[in-house]
């Protein structure tokens, strides 16, 4: 029997990966320092921030300046129609009025006859009695109690300015008062209204003592 041949030697079989290829960049060059550099982010300029900033502070200081120059331009308004109701006073038929009402006073002085010892009672019913006696005086109170009454419903409503009509005709509400309250408390009383010249005694601060 014939002797077999040499048997063949099987060639190894190798599980190693073959090596990577990379590309080879020598030390130290630029390529190999962009691979190297890892990406930032892109940062926001400065004067953006800032800008930002001065924004923010322009918004909250201009809400309250907003508003106050409302409230001036409110305030500013209020005036000039107090002042339009101010002007109604030195009209033709108020100055007539105002004229009217001083008559019967100039050659008796109220504030005499108080002082030499009229009580309150008998100088009401005088004051009662002038005014109904003379049609003309009538309408002269009532044009002027009309007028305060309009100025009070406008300072009221929040048109008017209540401190410009008060410091123009506090004395003046004082001094008419103090001569026709009994007439108009006595109107005001056969009226069933109470609120009879409410208006005028709105802008009266010194109460009288009849």
């Amino acid at each position: 029997m014939a002797e077999a041949g040499p048997k063949a030697t099987p060639i190894a079989q190798t599980t190693e990966a073959p090596p990577a290829i990379s590309a080879q960049v020598p030390p130290g060059s630029t390529a190999r320092s962009r691979l190297a550099r890892t990406p930032e982010p892109m940062q926001r300029p400065r004067i953006l921030t800032w800008l930002e900033g001065v924004a923010h502070i322009a918004v909250i200081l201009g809400i309250p300046l907003f508003f106050f120059q409302q409230f001036n331009m409110a305030q500013g308004l209020k005036r000039e129609r107090s002042l339009a109701i101010i002007e109604r006073f030195s009209d033709q038929d108020l100055l007539l009025a105002r004229d009217a009402v001083q008559v019967p006073w100039r050659e008796i002085s109220v504030p005499e006859l108080i002082a030499e010892g009229m009580d309150c009672e008998t100088f009401g019913d005088l004051v009662i009695d002038v005014v109904r006696s003379d049609p003309r005086l009538q309408r002269s109170v009532f044009q002027i109690v009309d007028f305060f009454d309009t100025a009070h419903v406008c300072v009221e409503a929040r048109v008017c300015d209540e401190e410009t009509l008060t410091q123009f005709s506090q004395s003046y509400a004082d001094e008419f008062y103090s001569v026709y309250r009994p007439y108009l408390d006595s109107l005001g009383r056969s009226l069933g209204a109470e609120a009879v010249a409410s208006g005028l005694r709105s802008f009266v601060q010194r109460v009288p003592n009849c």
